[in-house]
């Protein structure tokens, strides 16, 4: 389960900062086409990743709704992150939930 809310929270963070509007807000300078795309396709893997341990905990039927339920709390702790935090912040957040997902790993 934590690893499930981990890797949703970096993936919801990873689709964050690849949106244009939030790179002028997050970073100095603006993304490369290339590197906006590499981070929603991890964005989007991490996300779906985040099924995984769901899924097989608890079946397919159960495992999905439990991981839909999962992406709530996660997107909205972004949408408050974006709001209220500084920008440290939310990029600290993004590198300690992807290093925690994969400590995680070794301990699940």
């Amino acid at each position: 389960m934590i690893f499930s809310l981990l890797a949703t929270l970096a993936g919801w963070l990873c689709l964050l900062v690849a949106m244009s509007q939030h790179q002028r807000q997050l970073l100095k300078n603006k993304l490369t086409p290339w590197q906006q795309g590499a981070l929603r396709l991890i964005g989007l893997a991490l996300i779906i990743l985040g099924a995984a341990p769901l899924v097989q905990m608890y079946g397919m039927s159960i495992g999905v709704v439990v991981w839909l339920m999962v992406l709530t709390p996660t997107a909205f702790a972004c949408m408050m992150l974006l709001a209220f935090a500084s920008k440290r912040v939310l990029l600290n957040t993004l590198f300690t939930s992807l290093l925690l997902c994969s400590v995680s790993l070794f301990f699940n």
